[in-house]
C-alpha cells in the first residue's frame, strides 16, 4: 500500500500539471448544468408567454361577451390593425382574432358563429400563445353550449355521459424531475469524463513514452502500480462529479423559473439530497476509473485508447434512456447493476416524496448498488494488474 500511495502522489501531481486533464474534468462537467439551465429558461419564457396572452381583436364590439371572457381568463385584448392579414404576413403581428359583423346574428339564432384566428404557423414562438388562444375559444364555446341547454330545460350533463375526475398525487418536485430527467445522465457521464484523460495518460500514455517498462522494473509490484494510478484517476473522476453537482445546484437556484409556477416549481435540490447523490456516485467513480484503465491498458496506442473511451461515454446514457423512453419498470434487483443502480438512486432523490425504491427503503437498495459497482471496479483492477504482467501489453506489441 505504501508503494501504491507513492505512485498515487506522483501521478496526481503530474496530472495536475497537465492542463488538458484539468480542463476536461471541469469544462465537460459544466456543460450539463449549463444546458439544463438554458432549457429551463426556454421553458420559463414559453410559460410566461402563454400566461400573458396578447391577442389583437378585430370586431370586438360584435361579440362583447367573448371579449370579456378572454380578458377574464388572462388574455390582454387589444385593437387589431385595419388590415390584420397584412400585419400577420409582414411579421408585425403574431396572432389576431377576427370577429365578423354577422357574428351577433348567428349567435342569437343559435347557429355556429364564425370567428377567424389569424397566425403564421411557421413561427416557433407562436405555438404557446396559439394553443392558449385555442383553449380559451373552446372553453367559451363549451360555456355557451351549456347555457343554451339550460335555457331549453336540458341539463348540460346529458351531453357528457362520463365525468372523469383526475387526482394527481405528484408533488411539485416530482413534476420538476420530469423536466430535469437529463440531470442524472450528465452526472453519470461526469464520472467518466473527469478521469478519462488521466486514465489514458497513466496507461497507454506511459507505454508510448516508454516509461511503463522502467516502472515495472522497480520494486513496485504491478498490483501496487495499478492501484496508485487508479487512485489518481479516481480523484479526477470525483472532481468531475463534484463540479457538475455543485454547478447544477447553482444553476437550479439562479435560473429564472418563477414563470413555470406550481407545475414545475420547487425543483431545487437541497444540500442533504446533494450529499446523498454524491455518496451514490462515489462507487461509480471507482468503477469508471477502473474500467477506463482496463480499456486503455488493452489499447495499443494513445489514440486508440481515446477512441475507445470516447465511445464508452455513451454507456452512462443507456440506463436513463431505457427508463425514460422504454418505460422500464425498476425493480429491487436492478440496484446491484452498475450505472443502472446509480441512475435509479439519482432519479428517486431528485423526485423526492415516497415513490422511489431508494426513498422508501434507502438502506436496502443503497448497499447493493454500492457493492455491485465496487465489485465491478475490483474485477477491472484485477484484470488490469494481470495485463501489466504481460510483455505483449507492456511493449505494445
Amino acid at each position: 500500500m505504501r508503494n501504491a500511495l507513492v505512485v498515487f502522489i506522483k501521478e496526481t501531481t503530474d496530472s495536475l500539471r497537465d492542463r488538458r486533464s484539468i480542463t476536461a474534468a471541469l469544462i465537460y462537467s459544466l456543460m450539463g448544468p449549463v444546458l439544463i439551465g438554458m432549457v429551463l429558461n426556454v421553458l420559463a419564457r414559453r410559460e410566461a408567454g402563454e400566461n400573458a396572452l396578447e391577442l389583437a381583436v378585430t370586431g370586438a364590439g360584435n361579440a362583447p361577451s367573448l371579449a370579456l371572457y378572454l380578458e377574464q381568463h388572462g388574455a390582454r385584448v387589444s385593437q387589431a390593425p385595419t388590415d390584420p392579414e397584412a400585419a400577420i404576413r409582414s411579421g408585425k403581428l403574431d396572432l389576431a382574432l377576427v370577429i365578423p359583423e354577422g357574428f351577433a346574428s348567428d349567435f342569437q339564432q343559435a347557429r355556429p358563429a364564425p370567428v377567424r384566428l389569424l397566425h403564421d404557423s411557421s413561427k416557433g414562438s407562436i405555438r404557446a400563445p396559439l394553443d392558449r388562444a385555442r383553449r380559451l375559444l373552446a372553453g367559451y364555446g363549451r360555456e355557451v353550449a351549456a347555457a343554451r341547454l339550460l335555457v331549453r330545460g336540458v341539463s348540460p350533463d346529458v351531453s357528457s355521459p362520463l365525468k372523469v375526475e383526475e387526482i394527481d398525487y405528484a408533488t411539485s418536485r416530482s413534476r420538476a424531475a420530469l423536466v430535469l430527467g437529463m440531470l442524472p445522465i450528465f452526472l453519470l457521464t461526469a464520472a467518466f469524463v473527469g478521469g478519462m484523460n488521466v486514465a489514458i495518460d497513466v496507461t497507454a500514455g506511459e507505454r508510448e513514452r516508454g516509461s511503463l517498462e522502467p516502472l515495472l522494473a522497480t520494486a513496485v509490484t504491478p498490483g501496487a502500480l495499478v492501484l496508485g494510478k487508479w487512485l489518481a484517476t479516481v480523484v479526477f473522476a470525483l472532481l468531475g462529479i463534484l463540479v457538475s453537482l455543485v454547478f447544477s445546484l447553482v444553476v437550479l437556484r439562479v435560473v429564472d423559473h418563477p414563470a413555470l409556477g406550481a407545475r414545475a416549481g420547487g425543483w431545487g435540490i437541497e444540500p442533504p439530497d446533494a450529499i446523498r447523490m454524491m455518496a451514490a456516485l462515489v462507487p461509480l467513480a471507482l468503477f469508471a476509473a477502473a474500467l477506463q484503465m482496463l480499456i486503455s491498458t488493452f489499447s495499443r496506442s494513445f489514440k486508440e485508447a481515446q477512441t475507445y473511451l470516447g465511445l464508452l461515454l455513451f454507456l452512462p446514457m443507456l440506463p436513463g434512456f431505457a427508463i425514460e423512453f422504454y418505460s422500464l419498470q425498476t425493480q429491487s434487483w436492478m440496484a446491484a447493476i452498475p450505472l443502472l443502480g446509480q441512475q435509479m438512486a439519482l432519479s428517486d432523490l431528485m423526485r423526492g416524496g415516497a415513490g422511489g425504491l431508494f426513498i422508501t427503503h434507502p438502506w436496502a437498495h443503497s448497499w447493493p448498488a454500492a457493492a455491485g459497482t465496487v465489485l465491478a471496479a475490483i474485477a477491472c483492477l484485477y484484470s488490469t494488474a494481470r495485463l501489466t504482467r504481460s510483455e505483449r501489453i507492456v511493449l505494445g506489441q
